[in-house]
């Protein structure tokens, strides 16, 4: 990982280690994070609660969550991107 950062001498990834998920809030933070705007993506419409969770992630980050960020955002960056065959891809 470090050669793929060009990160020779460890300075930007001291390590990498396995976590229980379930023991880290930053990681269910951002399984939730992840999740609504996959199921945003995915263009599902059936859970009310998922919906309140996008919509309020649309608000307080003030992103529609449907373009790309600038690589300069300092709180949130979004990827968006088309495979070959036209089609939206998400996780």
């Amino acid at each position: 990982m470090r050669n793929a950062r060009r990160d020779f001498d460890g300075q930007v990834i001291d390590r990498v280690q396995q976590i229980r998920s379930h023991e880290s809030p930053v990681m269910q933070l951002t399984d939730v994070f992840l999740g609504a705007i996959t199921y945003h993506h995915r263009k599902m419409q059936t859970n009310p609660s998922k919906l309140d969770v996008i919509r309020r992630i649309q608000r307080l980050s003030g992103k529609d969550l449907e373009t790309t960020t600038w690589l300069r955002e300092s709180k949130l960056n979004l990827l968006c991107w088309q495979g070959q065959g036209g089609q939206n891809v998400w996780p």
